[in-house]
């Protein structure tokens, strides 16, 4: 090998360091903090259960409360894998915990256009449609699969009798390769209480997200753009390309990212990118998966399985029949910009309706 292609490597490598050191330490952080969580919800089971008897009484309650929860901490995953730890600690049911995954999907969603609404507010040189954009996009497409999958699990439970508790035995999760948390968790749990270790057990859980952003957001993307534009033209492909991509890096914000350049600068069309939204809506629930897996949770772990399984059918279906999708969903998303009165109209309802799933007795 030439000496200037060795060098060249080696510097690759050396600057690559610092990124991969960060990523060491966010599955670490993530790992730790997902089984101090768990200790902490343990140890909280009384002081939780009433505050969760009150407000997560049925399906629609569920849904609201994940939803707005996803909002306040502008981050769905973080509320799914806090889901999974009340139900490991039984503190929500395998129903309520498959519908509270599903608010944090539908929450994680709109937080990205509420966030292009105040972009657009305080930057008035960019139209609605500039500022809103892929989020909007997300949006629509995350819904338009998780509602009908949300009614496709709940009906499927019901109708073929399913025991989740069956397929997680069958499934044998059980993971042990983070033991060595499970004692500090309780040590940390037992000293400083259990309150202060949820609250420091949920920032860490954060903070480690965070942290991936931070990791991926430096690293340099334009290979994966090339290979993005060539494969965006087909719809499997582009679908594969999404789910792998946010499934590997557990970073919806990661894999979205990466098409924000092209197209914004009009190399992909708006239509060409919903596959590629399908496919990273459906893969940002691996970090979840990990989660059940982490708590040793079958359970919980085939519960989550539950919501990714039937969200994925909804969405081989929506691929079948991609031209007619595709056409609804630009309906949808020209009439929401259509003016500034009807997008405040759609971010308002953004709140009303998670509020109302919680007030109303649904």
């Amino acid at each position: 090998m030439p000496d200037d292609v060795r060098d060249r490597r080696l510097a690759r490598l050396r600057a690559s360091l610092p990124g991969l050191a960060l990523a060491v330490v966010a599955v670490v952080l993530f790992l730790f903090a997902v089984q101090l969580l768990g200790a902490a919800t343990n140890a909280l089971s009384s002081q939780l259960r009433p505050i969760l008897e009150r407000y997560v009484v049925g399906p629609g309650s569920a849904v609201g409360v994940s939803w707005l929860a996803s909002y306040g901490v502008l981050n769905g995953s973080v509320v799914a894998a806090v889901a999974v730890t009340l139900f490991d600690a039984a503190l929500v049911t395998e129903s309520q915990l498959f519908f509270l995954v599903m608010g944090s999907r539908l929450g994680g969603s709109g937080i990205v256009v509420v966030l292009g609404g105040v972009d657009y507010l305080q930057h008035p040189r960019y139209t609605l449609r500039e500022a809103t954009g892929l989020g909007l996009l997300t949006f629509l497409v995350t819904h338009t699969v998780y509602l009908p999958a949300m009614v496709l699990g709940a009906v499927g439970v019901a109708a073929f009798d399913v025991d989740l508790a069956g397929v997680g035995g069958l499934l044998g999760v059980r993971v042990q390769w983070f033991g060595f948390f499970t004692p500090i968790a309780t040590e940390i749990t037992r000293t400083v209480g259990s309150t202060v270790a949820f609250l420091a057990a949920f920032l860490l859980l954060v903070a480690s997200m965070r942290l991936f952003d931070k990791v991926f957001a430096a690293v340099d993307t334009r290979w994966l753009q090339t290979w993005s534009r060539r494969l965006l033209d087909s719809k499997w492909a582009a679908f594969a390309l999404g789910l792998v991509v946010t499934a590997v890096v557990t970073s919806i914000a990661f894999s979205l990212g990466v098409v924000v350049p092209l197209y914004n600068r009009g190399y992909v069309e708006r239509d060409d990118l919903i596959p590629y939204v399908l496919g990273a809506s459906l893969g940002t629930l691996s970090d979840t998966l990990l989660v059940g897996l982490v708590l040793e949770s079958p359970v919980g772990f085939a519960t989550v399985l539950l919501v990714v399984v039937t969200a994925g059918i909804v969405t081989l279906l929506v691929l079948l029949v991609n031209d007619r999708y595709v056409a609804f969903i630009d309906v949808g998303y020209d009439f929401v910009v259509s003016s500034p009165r009807t997008f405040a109209a759609f971010v308002a309802a953004l709140v009303v309706v998670p509020l109302l799933l919680i007030l109303l007795p649904i």
